[in-house]
């Protein structure tokens, strides 16, 4: 009877580390390394603005969809130029065709008003059938939204 048990619960907690993924790497999407924050300006009336590193961008979707996903067949641009048009930058559409950065860079906040030592945030936002698609290589629980935020200190203006 002691065998049985001591059976019985070697098998549940086998079952409960393979149901909740002992081990297993939580996946997320980390746009840190594919936006740059940059700073312009004098001390006191600095500005800040971002650029995409498509390049990156791409990379951070492979890794995440992983080797064994068809996500190949689409191509770099495909991919990256689908995913810049569900995203927002603090809550104004990012426009890679039309080159609209003005609306977005005026959105972000303190333009004009910057010192070295300040803090600043990015918010981004990727939606609809985007977020689908990395949602579901991320953890296979689709989603509507993916959002994150990229901190920075302001340094080098003169």
């Amino acid at each position: 009877m002691k065998k049985k048990l001591g059976l019985l619960l070697a098998v549940a907690m086998v079952m409960m580390i393979a149901i909740t993924g002992c081990g297993k790497e939580e996946k997320k999407l980390d746009l840190s390394g594919c936006i740059t924050l940059h700073y312009s300006g004098t001390d006191g009336k600095g500005k800040w603005g971002y650029e995409i590193d498509k390049d990156a961008l791409y990379k951070e979707i492979i890794s995440l969809a992983g080797e064994e996903s068809d996500i190949y067949l689409d191509g770099q641009d495909t991919i990256v130029n689908g995913i810049l048009n569900d995203m927002t930058i603090n809550n104004c559409i990012y426009d890679d065709v039309m080159m609209d950065r003005f609306e977005v860079e005026q959105s972000l906040p303190n333009q004009g008003k910057l010192s070295n030592g300040d803090e600043v945030e990015l918010t981004w936002e990727i939606s609809g059938t985007s977020a689908y698609l990395i949602s579901s290589y991320i953890d296979g629980d689709e989603q509507d939204v993916i959002s994150g935020t990229i901190k920075g200190t302001v340094s080098g203006l003169e």
